[in-house]
């Protein structure tokens, strides 16, 4: 059992269920494979895409990190939409997401029907940023739209208590 922790830990797969890691989540990607919900939240997106393969670009990162990207944002003492000070990346619950040939609506329609048939209606939050590329996490439920260098939200955040 160590061997196989020591291997998920430091040779990440290329691929697993439907997803992969790609870029800068490639080694942070451990902590999604940790997580059976998050396995199944990402598989669930590659099969509401009709089995596409789903790229995580971003997934855990440690707070130093968060805070880096904050500051190269102007965030840092100001509050900024669209990089949180206490991201779900730094707890290993989010992802970062895209996949080849998919749409900024298509994967947005994806990412909430995974979650809610995962995750439920009081579960997980749901972002998208430009282009198509978005965020999933299995913090509160809520919903976000980011766009633009200005990192403020285009549309207001829906909370469900």
């Amino acid at each position: 059992m160590k061997f196989f922790l020591f291997l998920l830990l430091v040779v990440p797969s290329t691929s697993f269920a439907g997803w992969k890691a790609v870029g800068n989540a490639v080694g942070s990607d451990s902590r999604i494979k940790g997580s059976k919900e998050m396995q199944s939240v990402l598989s669930q997106i590659s099969k509401e895409l009709g089995g596409k393969t789903v790229e995580v670009f971003s997934a855990y990162r440690s707070q130093t990190r968060q805070n880096q990207l904050r500051a190269q944002r102007g965030c840092i003492k100001k509050k900024c939409r669209g990089t949180a000070s206490k991201s779900q990346h730094t707890l290993g619950i989010a992802a970062d997401v895209r996949a080849a040939g998919v749409g900024r609506s298509g994967l947005n329609g994806a990412l909430k029907r995974a979650r809610s048939k995962i995750l439920g209606n009081r579960k997980g939050g749901v972002g998208m940023y430009c282009g198509a590329e978005g965020h999933i996490d299995l913090g509160g439920h809520r919903e976000w739209n980011v766009c633009g260098s200005s990192g403020k939200k285009s549309k207001k955040s829906k909370k469900r208590k």
